[in-house]
């Protein structure tokens, strides 16, 4: 199993790297104005995204949307000793985010600030991948499946994604975490 999903998550890397720089974002606006046909996001006060990085759905504009909003918006940090995730809200993506582990771009950790998993309402999940069934596959250090184990049922998780990253059918584990819904820039799988 780990040998298979090391070559799909290569595959899909691979496929993900060769969108230009402007695909990239004509697809990530594609992708936001498809979120927002949804409704869901009106829905939840308190969010958690994610900083994208690389060739990663871009976040940004998103996020600075949301805390325009007037909505808690908070965001992940990586935790390797423990391979967890702690949560961090922000009040400015200009100002309160900062280079983090693996290159990742984190939140202040302001003890005042730190988010319990059961307050948020929607997740914004990344992936190197997902399939038509709404399973997902990332890195493989299992950081996101730990955390997202821990939220309440109700919470939403919303995977973001380009159409070359979705396949048919991902090999799954009893400890991957399925998405409830996934936006790609040309359709919403629910």
């Amino acid at each position: 199993m780990k040998d298979c999903k090391e070559f799909i998550r290569r595959q899909l890397i691979e496929r993900r790297n060769l969108l230009t720089v402007e695909e990239i974002r004509d697809k990530s606006s594609a992708i936001v104005e498809r979120l927002k046909e949804t409704g869901r996001l009106e829905k939840a006060e308190t969010i958690m995204a994610y900083m994208c990085m690389k060739s990663e759905v871009i976040t940004r504009e998103l996020i600075g949307n949301i805390l325009a909003e007037g909505r808690t918006v908070c965001l992940p940090i990586v935790i390797e000793k423990e391979k967890k995730l702690k949560i961090y809200r922000i009040e400015s993506i200009d100002s309160d985010v900062v280079p983090g582990a693996f290159g990742i771009y984190e939140p202040l950790q302001l003890p005042e600030r730190r988010i319990n998993p059961a307050d948020i309402d929607l997740v914004f999940v990344p992936g190197v991948g997902f399939d038509i069934r709404k399973n997902r596959i990332g890195f493989g250090g299992g950081y996101y499946d730990r955390f997202l184990s821990r939220l309440r049922p109700e919470t939403l998780k919303i995977g973001l994604s380009f159409d070359c990253q979705v396949i048919h059918e991902l090999p799954v584990e009893k400890f991957d975490v399925k998405m409830d819904i996934i936006i790609t820039e040309s359709r919403i799988l629910t």
